[in-house]
């Protein structure tokens, strides 16, 4: 076996590959002269090419090539030959569908241009050739290999011009391509970094152009670009296959050269194996307690992007942060961490509107109002947040028949009698009285409250428009408060009213439908049009709240501060497919196991030890390996990206690695890495520094659980830089004082962290409960493993906490039941006449074109719209106001008050004289003080705190009565009502604990 085998006959050098690792017993000076003669020199020379090849191989790639048998590779060609005959047939039936229709989909855009150049090109040179002298191409590293071919097709066109008279276009020479490929983090979309080397082969040698290295970072400060050259010039350096690229240093900008920044590595415990509480709670709080300190204590200083170079920083905003989360598995402990600590957040989401549950909950509401036999839809709506039924509850209605005669059956079963002329005959209601008798009365009513809201707008549904009948349904279901009692209740809130929008601007085209808009919705569902999601927050706090996001949605951002956490999470991703196609291996697949009396090598049993239903085909496999190779690879370059979004800091956040010993042996290759943390481990040697910044003569450290807290110099022979080691115990102590009782909350050493025994205990005190502040652990009334009630997403609204404090019945009614108010069977009732007044007023209050909020809320009468237009002019030209500046229009906030989360929006905060005033819009007349000090002191005491977070002092807060013109101070005893709030909720979730027991 010589070197030529490897490309004469590949698979019987494969075939050798396993024989050698079954076998391994042969050694370099086997075999002797008198057994193979001439042969002897060839054996051994063999023998040294299989051993090393076999040694260089990876494990998991060994394994790929010895398992799988010869049979194999038939089987999976007969299985593509089948798939390909039905590939054809589907292929040809889509393409007909758009031919018939017209249309073309993005892919066909870019097909269809390049075959257009390719193979028509006379037809298109009388336009295109000599049309451009300059083209440039940015951000290539994501740019399509056909989309480039387009582009070199260009060119081509412009230079085999055969005009080339005075007159004619001068030839393009000049192509300028922009990118960074360490930039390239688009792998799950199938981007392939390595077009990008491709790209610069041709662009040197075939085009005879030269490459350009923009080498100065005009982003970030020198202390960031100090820590990135040190650590991905080491990352980097490693560049064994196609996909791997070197590492150009960056250099500082002259403007940014003296401006101070820094780095820090916050380092927390992780937990024991098997604890309710997550290693990323830790993390999470300790980045909330940071943020916080930043701040508040304003130990971080930025400077402004477009600040002039000499100019001063200024004090660190909340704005100014951004944490950027891989992927947003542990997104809700951040969130709570965040709202337990009172700090403004945002988070953003990259995926479609369509794709959102709140979303498709509408899209099968107006699919069952289309049609009424749709079961399907009907049973999904039912058990959304439109009417909250459990899945017990459905299985009772709709066990046997027809789903929507069995709605209605148990509806009317509960009144004496039901309208003649309902739609329905009493032939629909066949099922039998028994399956009626077993469900609850409590069930019944939730069924004839649910019914009749069902009736009313399929009454509607086709005689009025499809933004008309939504506006009502939302208005009449008590969508939003329901939503305001729901993790993330804010942004669903947000997504339906943008579907609203896009509802009115389909009307605005003409004549639509119910039925148009049915197919509209479901059409943009299944394809997922990436319609971005609704933006909750006010643009004028947007400055002051920090933001949550993805490293891949921060992409071409940039934040003064950046913290990223989690550094202790596994890197890449493991492509879980059944199928891959690629050029190099064409059509991957899974294929069926061989019979179990056929003998094979192929594992066809999980790690379960249940026998697998497909296998991986030899294509497959080796795909996946490679795709695994490319994630890791891809990893760094996520790394890469989320530390460059850093203009002045950058806070690095993971759990302290364990140090490396037996159990745990040190890094031998890249591959062994596999954590970030790990990287940090591996490659930064750290020295301590003395308090003048000049380095001990001591010995070089890594990092483990006995590195202490402190600034450290992580400089090699190439690059100057230091990180700031902080670890959990060391981080500043944050106290928090009530200014209304002095009653001073512990500090951030005993409640930073999850005490998981308090957690176990919490609520079983009442007395401690009711004098809790701001930023202590959440209470839940319940051990955390046995509580439904998830701490980590639950947030309160003042709207839950006056209902609940009215009655309990009330609450349990509308908020756990989930009832309409008021249904009736009869005729289709009256809108809540009140409830829409005070809507509009917020929305025209708040700045709202008055004409787009009447037409959205029907109003036609034009004594009423000006009615309404005056109000705002007495607002307005109010003298109490007179001179105020008005710092925020529904101002949304998080709160934290005694442990409990509260989420909201101020109507108004003013400025006057140097103070703040909260501003609360009420429709009718001015009240007595003493029942309007009774009536708002909840809402006001939630707002008030929500300021004094937000702003730093407290606030008067006011009812503005729009009937009257007057304004009413509200006063009350703060501390008082916060005990009362905290109370509240403590019983709020009991009751909710108990009804998600009860089912």
């Amino acid at each position: 076996m010589l070197p030529e085998i490897l490309t004469d006959d590949p698979d019987k050098f494969c075939e050798a590959l396993s024989a050698y690792g079954s076998v391994k017993s042969g050694n370099a000076r086997m075999g002797t002269k008198d057994v193979f003669g001439d042969s002897l020199d060839k054996l051994r020379r063999s023998y040294k090419l299989l051993k090393d090849f076999y040694s260089s191989l990876p494990a998991d790639l060994i394994s790929i090539i010895t398992t799988y048998i010869s049979a194999d590779i038939p089987r999976t060609i007969e299985i593509l030959e089948h798939l390909g005959r039905v590939f054809n047939a589907l292929e040809d039936m889509i393409e007909n569908a758009k031919r018939g229709m017209g249309a073309a989909d993005f892919t066909d855009m870019i097909d269809l241009t390049y075959l257009l150049f390719t193979t028509r090109s006379e037809l298109i040179a009388g336009d295109y050739a000599g049309r451009f002298r300059f083209i440039m191409i940015d951000e290539f590293q994501d740019t399509d290999p056909t989309q480039a071919e387009i582009i070199y097709r260009l060119i081509a066109l412009s230079h085999d011009s055969g005009d080339i008279s005075e007159d004619s276009p001068r030839p393009c020479n000049d192509l300028i391509v922009v990118g960074d490929p360490k930039q390239s983090i688009y792998l799950f979309r199938d981007a392939d970094v390595t077009q990008f080397k491709d790209a610069g082969t041709k662009i040197c040698d075939d085009l005879r152009g030269g490459m350009v290295t923009l080498d100065v970072n005009f982003r970030s400060t020198e202390a960031v670009l100090g820590f990135v050259n040190r650590l991905f010039s080491d990352i980097f350096s490693v560049c064994n296959n196609k996909w791997d690229f070197g590492y150009d240093p960056l250099a500082v900008s002259d403007k940014r050269k003296n401006d101070k920044g820094s780095v820090e590595l916050i380092l927390t415990p992780s937990v024991e194996k098997g604890s309710p509480i997550p290693s990323v709670l830790n993390e999470a709080l300790a980045v909330a307690s940071r943020i916080r300190s930043a701040v508040v204590d304003g130990d971080l200083r930025v400077c402004d992007k477009d600040a002039a170079a000499d100019e001063t920083t200024r004090p660190a905003k909340y704005g100014d942060i951004a944490v950027l989360l891989e992927r947003r598995t542990n997104l809700k402990y951040f969130e709570y961490a965040l709202r337990k600590y009172g700090i403004p957040y945002r988070v953003y989401s990259a995926g479609g509107l369509y794709a959102k549950q709140e979303i498709k909950d509408c899209i099968s509401l107006f699919s069952f109002l289309r049609n009424r036999h749709d079961g399907i839809s009907l049973y999904g709506i039912l058990r959304s947040p439109w009417f909250g039924f459990s899945d017990a509850e459905l299985f009772g209605i709709f066990n046997g028949g027809n789903p929507y005669s069995n709605l209605r059956n148990l509806a009317v079963s509960s009144v004496s009698t039901v309208s003649s002329d309902s739609p329905e005959t009493l032939d629909s209601r066949d099922t039998s009285n028994s399956s009626v008798d077993s469900v609850s009365p409590s069930l019944k009513e939730k069924v004839r409250s649910a019914y009749t809201l069902l009736e009313s707008w399929r009454t509607l549904a086709r005689r009025v428009s499809p933004s008309k009948l939504f506006a009502r349904m939302i208005r009449e279901s008590g969508l939003f408060a329901v939503y305001s009692g729901i993790a993330g209740g804010d942004m669903m809130a947000a997504n339906v009213e943008k579907l609203a929008d896009i509802i009115r601007e389909h009307e605005s085209e003409g004549y639509y439908t119910l039925d148009k808009l049915v197919y509209d919705l479901c059409l943009a569902a299944k394809s997922d049009d990436e319609e971005g999601e609704a933006d909750p927050q006010p643009e004028i706090i947007v400055d002051n709240t920090v933001s949550i996001m993805t490293v891949h949605a921060s992409k071409g951002l940039e934040f003064p501060i950046v913290i990223l956490p989690e550094l202790g999470e596994i890197i890449g991703a493991d492509r879980n497919v059944s199928v891959i196609v690629d050029e190099t291996f064409g059509a991957g697949i899974k294929i069926p196991p061989l019979n179990e009396n056929e003998n094979s090598n192929n594992d066809s049993r999980n790690d379960s030890g249940k026998k697998k239903d497909l296998l991986d085909s030899p294509p497959l496999a080796i795909q996946k390996y490679l795709y695994n190779r490319k994630s890791h690879a891809e990893s760094k370059r996520l790394f890469y990206v989320a530390c460059t979004r850093a203009r002045d800091h950058l806070i690095l956040c993971g759990n302290i690695p364990k140090d490396k010993s037996k159990d745990n042996p040190p890094f031998e290759g890249d591959s062994d890495c596999r954590t970030r943390m790990d990287y940090l481990t591996k490659y930064l040697g750290l020295k301590l520094a003395d308090a003048d910044n000049s380095v001990d003569s001591g010995e070089v450290l890594t990092l483990s659980g006995d590195i202490k807290s402190g600034l450290y110099d992580i400089s090699n022979d190439s690059f100057n830089a230091a990180i700031r080691i902080i670890r959990y115990e060391d981080m500043p102590e944050f106290k928090e004082t009530d200014t209304e009782s002095d009653i001073e909350t512990e500090s951030a050493g005993e409640s930073r962290l999850i005490d998981i025994s308090r957690l176990e205990h919490a609520g079983s005190d009442p007395d401690a409960e009711s004098s809790a502040g701001l930023g202590q652990s959440v209470q839940t009334g319940q051990k955390i493993q046995n509580n439904p009630v998830n701490i980590f997403d639950r947030k309160f609204s003042v709207t839950a906490i006056n209902t609940y404090l009215a009655g309990p019945k009330a609450y349990r009614d509308k908020y756990l039941m989930h009832k309409a108010s008021n249904p009736v069977i009869k005729g289709l009732g009256r809108h809540n006449e009140s409830v829409d007044k005070g809507i509009i007023i917020h929305e025209i209050f708040a700045g709202t074109d008055p004409k787009h909020v009447f037409d959205r809320y029907l109003v036609k009468d034009a004594a009423e719209m000006e009615e309404y237009r005056k109000c705002y002019r007495n607002f307005i030209g109010n003298t109490f106001i007179a001179g105020a500046r008005t710092i925020a229009c529904e101002l949304e906030f998080t709160v934290n008050i005694g442990g409990y989360i509260f989420k909201g929006a101020i109507d108004r905060l003013l400025m006057k004289d140097g103070e703040l005033m909260i501003i609360d819009y009420k429709t009718g007349s001015k009240a007595e003080e003493s029942e309007r000090n009774s009536k708002y002191a909840v809402q006001m005491a939630v707002y008030q705190t929500a300021v004094r977070d937000m702003c730093g002092q407290n606030a008067r807060t006011f009812i503005y009565y729009t009937q009257t013109d007057e304004f009413g101070e509200v006063v009350f005893d703060a501390s008082e009502v916060r005990r009362t709030i905290a109370e509240t909720c403590r019983r709020i979730i009991d009751e909710e604990a108990d009804s998600h027991r009860m089912g």
